[in-house]
């Protein structure tokens, strides 16, 4: 893929700064009252206080929720404070690599287009625009990440295009090998799992490309 450009980025960590999300379940007390508003731990569908990602979840609850509570009441669903799986905190760097990420992929996606252009059979010409396909899988996969932590769409810019079809398989191999290893320390910097196996699985993606993309530039010589 085209080199990733580092941008700047809004580095927050959330959309939801506060994590509240509605609370749904029985408070640890049992069932010695009826419905109402119940402190203690109980799972909650919370949206945790650094993105709504991974779904429904424990979550420490302090307010009236679905279940039964120690106090009784009539009071029906209502907010609770809570964490869902995979909440962590995500720092402003990993935020920026993800967009930078984007970036490289946005570009990939141009990239190939052209390079399959200048292919020379219809062979070559499939195998680049099957990483093609990779890479725009890996754009959406890396875009609803990168929107549901921050909240909002990611910048992108163009990129440079090849001009011949053998200086473009030397330069994709250059660019899948950085990218590979950039995916690489994503993965391993990210403490949320689907963060982190996004990424290690795309790593392994495009060091494939890297593979098929010198056996395509062996074929021309």
């Amino acid at each position: 893929m085209p080199k990733h450009r580092k941008k700047e980025s809004s580095g927050q960590y959330s959309r939801f700064p506060d994590g509240f999300g509605p609370g749904v379940g029985p408070w640890p007390y049992g069932g010695m009252f009826s419905p109402g508003p119940g402190q203690g731990m109980g799972p909650g569908m919370g949206t945790g206080p650094y993105g709504g990602m991974f779904g429904p979840g424990p979550g420490q609850g302090m307010g009236p929720g679905m279940g039964t509570g120690p106090y009784g009441g009539t009071l029906g669903p209502g907010p609770g404070q809570g964490m869902g799986p995979g909440m962590q905190p995500v720092s402003p760097e990993l935020i920026r690599n993800i967009e930078r990420a984007i970036n490289g992929e946005y570009q990939a996606i141009q990239y190939y287009r052209r390079l399959a252009e200048l292919a020379p059979n219809q062979e070559a010409r499939q195998t680049i625009l099957s990483i093609r396909q990779d890479e725009i899988r890996h754009y959406n996969s890396f875009t609803r990440i990168y929107t549901q932590l921050t909240g909002s769409r990611p910048r992108v810019q163009q990129g440079s295009l090849p001009r011949t079809y053998r200086e473009g398989l030397r330069q994709g191999i250059q660019d899948e090998l950085e990218a590979s290893r950039f995916y690489r320390e994503i993965s391993a910097m990210s403490n949320v799992p689907r963060i982190t196996n996004r990424f290690f699985r795309a790593s392994h993606d495009e060091f494939r490309h890297s593979v098929w993309l010198r056996n395509l530039l062996q074929q021309t010589r």
